[in-house]
């Protein structure tokens, strides 16, 4: 018997009150299913979020040493210029 027939021989033999508490069971397994669901979800977005945060530190820092590398070159095209 399937769980749809069970929960309709509950209600036919009028016995309501087990029939609430399998369906309440139903429900508190649904709603650890999705809790659990719902903490990967934020664990997912924290991991994805340092991931985005640690990429913008390091294209940030690759962004700073490239501006200190052109700088350097235009400090040595200048002289050599001069010279």
């Amino acid at each position: 018997m399937n769980q749809t027939q069970e929960q309709a021989r509950l209600v036919a033999d009028g016995r309501m009150g087990q029939f609430l508490t399998l369906i309440q069971a139903e429900l508190q397994v649904t709603e650890r299913v999705l809790m659990r669901q719902t903490a990967m979800k934020k664990v997912t977005e924290i991991h994805a979020g340092q991931f985005s945060w640690k990429l913008t530190v390091e294209q940030a820092g690759y962004d700073e040493l490239l501006k200190s590398s052109m700088r350097s070159r235009r400090r040595s095209r200048a002289s050599s210029a001069l010279k």
